[in-house]
């Protein structure tokens, strides 16, 4: 530690500061960073589930009359929601009624088992269940794919600001 040590005080206090200045601005970007990113997925959550929520109100006469055409023109609106990639609507049995698959995405041919107003999130795809019901029974469920890579570029510009701001305290 020859270096340190050899240096005019001035020029010690100088570096003290300025270890204290970066480590302080990591340690704040980095809380920024983890709390941005939750409230964006609680943000994309409550979206979605928003969303869901209209479909399946929308949906119940088409699935207590077995109505494939009118399930299918229920999920023709999610062509205006961009972050959506899929939807289905399943009967109570689990078979589908209706699907919607967004333009240059491949989606299975059936979502994963059928779960009750749950979410998660796996592989960059929110997935949200939820149970469409008529006089307190279950008569279906709604599922919905949303793609999370826009938490990626919020990710990537967080990243960017950090890195200017680190670079501008530095000078």
């Amino acid at each position: 530690m020859m270096f340190f040590k050899d240096r005019p005080i001035k020029q010690k206090f100088l570096l003290v500061i300025m270890a204290v200045n970066i480590t302080t601005l990591l340690l704040g970007f980095a809380g920024f960073m983890i709390h941005d990113r939750w409230e964006t997925r609680e943000t994309m959550v409550a979206q979605t589930s928003t969303i869901a929520s209209i479909l399946a109100y929308n949906c119940t006469a088409a699935l207590l009359f077995d109505d494939a055409a009118d399930a299918q023109e229920t999920l023709a609106f999610l062509k205006t929601k961009l972050p959506i990639v899929s939807a289905w609507i399943l009967t109570a049995k689990g078979a589908p009624l209706a699907r919607y698959v967004r333009e240059g995405f491949a989606a299975p041919e059936m979502p994963p088992a059928v779960q009750k107003n749950a979410v998660t999130i796996k592989k960059q795809m929110l997935q949200l269940y939820r149970e469409v019901r008529m006089e307190n029974k279950p008569i279906g469920t709604v599922y919905i794919q949303s793609d999370t890579r826009q938490m990626v570029g919020h990710r990537k510009n967080h990243l960017f600001i950090a890195t200017l701001a680190l670079l501008f305290s530095i000078l």
